[in-house]
């Protein structure tokens, strides 16, 4: 088990899309000042390659995206969410803009919706990423926490941004006690229980269940002081 194949343990995916952000960072931060242009270039070659090509290539049963493409064109690691986030951040897109990106967002979000609940049945329907939509979650959440004046209101958001990261290390376990008590699978038998990753409830339910539980978990661990030094 070592850390360059990802054998350590696959619910910590995201370190190896981390260190590869921190590595590219002080390259962009070079951009960050007085070339925020350039750094939307790159958000557009990104998505043009991740979405635009990969949905052309899902429509017409060709694999356009490969890694010779996307690694030349700084197009992986999730380098445009990363970028995104901070132009975001620092107003750089125009109202108007900003309302495209969250209509955007929100027809590519209801139409993986429909895609879940029709079972794949649609093919234009499926083949994006979920960039646009999680582009719109932001600048929708941006203007709303921007408004909020009320202390007692964004400490309850900081509490349960705190949350986080204890949610995610414990969510397996939520979602395995689930499946085996509500679908009577584990992921021993792998098949099955792939039918019910899928399923509708699993996308849209399990998550919303088990962040309301699990948060209320969460917040209970950290009082005990020798848990909360354990779980972040």
């Amino acid at each position: 088990m070592t850390i360059q194949d990802n054998n350590i343990n696959n619910l910590f995916w995201f370190f190896y899309a981390i260190i590869a952000l921190y590595l590219v960072a002080p390259i962009l931060s070079v951009l960050a000042d007085k070339h925020k242009d350039t750094l939307c270039y790159v958000v557009v070659i990104y998505f043009v390659v991740n979405d635009i090509l990969a949905y052309l290539g899902h429509l017409i049963g060709k694999n356009i995206v490969t890694e010779f493409v996307s690694q030349p064109l700084l197009s992986s690691s999730f380098v445009g969410f990363f970028i995104m986030g901070y132009l975001i951040k620092e107003n750089y897109f125009s109202i108007k803009i900003q309302n495209f990106l969250i209509i955007a967002g929100c027809i590519t979000l209801v139409a993986s919706i429909i895609n879940v609940l029709t079972d794949g049945k649609y093919i234009f329907l499926s083949g994006y990423s979920s960039f646009l939509y999680s582009v719109a979650l932001y600048l929708v959440v941006k203007r709303v926490t921007t408004k909020i004046k009320q202390e007692g209101v964004l400490k309850f958001f900081a509490l349960m941004s705190g949350a986080s990261l204890g949610i995610y290390i414990l969510h397996p376990i939520f979602f395995a006690i689930f499946d085996k008590v509500v679908f009577h699978e584990t992921i021993n038998n792998w098949q099955n229980y792939l039918v019910v990753m899928n399923s509708w409830v699993h996308i849209f339910i399990l998550p919303v269940v088990s962040y309301a539980l699990l948060v209320v978990l969460v917040l209970c661990l950290k009082k005990i002081k020798l848990i909360a030094k354990v779980l972040p």
